[in-house]
């Protein structure tokens, strides 16, 4: 299957530090419930507005990713009718130093409306580096309804010699509650200048996780997580 890319966000920083990033990584894989229903996502946007510091702010429900309409996956998880991420781009100014914060959100429709995710992926920069956030790939995990998302990230310094890349992926399914829910972020690969690349991947086979190491060693808490584990939706 040809991953279909999505640039989600670009950042483009004045000089100074490294980007910090972050993720709300489970210890272990709980389903969360997504908030909703929203009649649409714009109203959602609306809302995260007026909840805003202020400064230069922007809500992006970029509709080249979004899974209506696409010939990938061949099928659709049960109850998803249309899937997409959104990015909520914020600058402010503190003391003459510029921020900018991006968090990616999911987002899936089903018959009663749009729900929403918490923030899946965070990058903060502060200066001297860009960011993208994207989403690679929709695909319906095996042996189970549910639709998988791989979220890329890309860290440069604006000095070109220091770069970082991680993966992740999540899942979202909608249960006997009828309403959606995501499981993960999980992290799987992550490679940066004068550091050994790792990677691990994962699948579902008859509602259990399996897990493989592709290269490296992998960091404690993708580690903690690499035994067999069931996945399902409330």
């Amino acid at each position: 299957m040809r991953a279909a890319v999505l640039l989600v966000g670009l950042l483009l920083m004045p000089r100074g530090a490294n980007a910090e990033f972050t993720t709300d990584a489970p210890a272990h894989l709980s389903p969360e419930l997504l908030s909703g229903p929203f009649p649409s996502v714009e109203v959602w946007c609306a809302e995260r507005r007026a909840d805003s510091s202020g400064g230069v702010w922007s809500c992006d429900p970029d509709s080249d990713g979004h899974l209506a309409g696409k010939k990938t996956p061949s099928s659709r998880p049960r109850g998803i009718v249309d899937a997409r991420v959104v990015t909520i781009i914020e600058t402010t100014k503190e003391a003459r130093r510029e921020t900018t914060s991006g968090q990616l959100y999911v987002a899936v429709r089903t018959a009663r409306g749009w729900f929403f995710s918490t923030p899946v992926v965070v990058a903060i920069s502060g200066e001297h580096n860009d960011f993208f956030l994207r989403v690679t790939r929709f695909e319906t995990a095996k042996n189970l309804s549910a639709l998988r998302l791989q979220v890329q990230h890309q860290d440069v310094a604006a000095s070109g010699d220091e770069e970082r890349n991680r993966d992740w992926t999540v899942w979202v399914g909608v249960g006997p509650s009828k309403s959606p829910s995501l499981v993960g972020p999980v992290l799987l690969a992550e490679s940066k200048t004068g550091s050994s690349p790792w990677e691990v991947t994962v699948s579902v086979n008859r509602g259990m996780l399996k897990w493989s190491t592709v290269r490296g060693t992998a960091p404690d808490s993708t580690a903690a997580l690499m035994h067999p584990m069931p996945i399902a939706f409330p």
